[in-house]
């Protein structure tokens, strides 16, 4: 999977997420580049009430509440399956 896809797969994600939580109701979010120390991280997605990172070298994406409590923490591998809604890992 090239890393193009493997983002898609995060946003997709993303916004399965935040759609199963907000009872289907449109969701606007913004993404930006995260970088930490001088180095690429990956993409930070946001909404007015939640926060993703994706994590590009881990392919992991951890979705925060407002307040920063983690909700959720995804590998690629658990991002999701086309016909579903992520599973979620144990924060």
């Amino acid at each position: 999977m090239t890393p193009t896809q493997r983002l898609e797969r995060a946003r997709t994600c993303f916004q399965r997420f935040c759609k199963a939580r907000d009872d289907d109701s449109p969701i606007q979010w913004s993404e930006n580049v995260y970088i930490a120390s001088g180095f690429y991280v990956g993409r930070r997605l946001t909404t007015e009430s939640r926060s993703g990172i994706w994590f590009a070298e881990e392919d992991e994406l951890k979705i925060h509440d407002a307040d920063g409590n983690l909700l959720a923490s995804f590998t690629g591998d658990q991002m999701f399956d086309s016909d579903t809604m992520p599973h979620q890992r144990a924060a």
